[in-house]
């Protein structure tokens, strides 16, 4: 099983801080959904903008953990030196990604 990106999606108004990546196995290239467990990737960074989701070894660590069989959401959110970043729009943004990756996941089931 080689793990891929799969899909990209914006879930906020801000392009460069507010979109969620999905990691799949490649076998899975027709897009289904099959039964997988899931793991979310939160990255670091000393919350600073300097630090993120591209640098924060995740296309290592999502690929690995695609390849054991996890299907992998993986975040990038805004930080502290970003308007609305910090507490509490730092941990919104995460659960909004991961709720954007669950919207596009019922969307594809009703779609057949």
């Amino acid at each position: 099983m080689t793990p891929r990106q799969w899909q990209t999606w914006q879930y906020g108004a801000n392009p460069l801080t507010q979109y969620v990546r999905l990691w799949m196995p490649s076998d899975n290239d027709r897009g289904e959904a099959p039964k997988l467990p899931v793991a979310v990737l939160v990255h670091g960074g000393f919350w600073r903008n300097k630090y993120s989701i591209d640098n924060a070894c995740h296309d290592t660590l999502a690929p690995f953990l695609c390849s054991k069989g996890f299907a992998v959401i993986d975040s990038e959110y805004r930080r502290s030196d970003h308007e609305g970043g910090g507490y509490p729009g730092t941990n919104e943004d995460v659960l909004h990604a991961v709720k954007c990756v669950l919207r596009k996941h019922r969307q594809r089931q009703r779609q057949g």
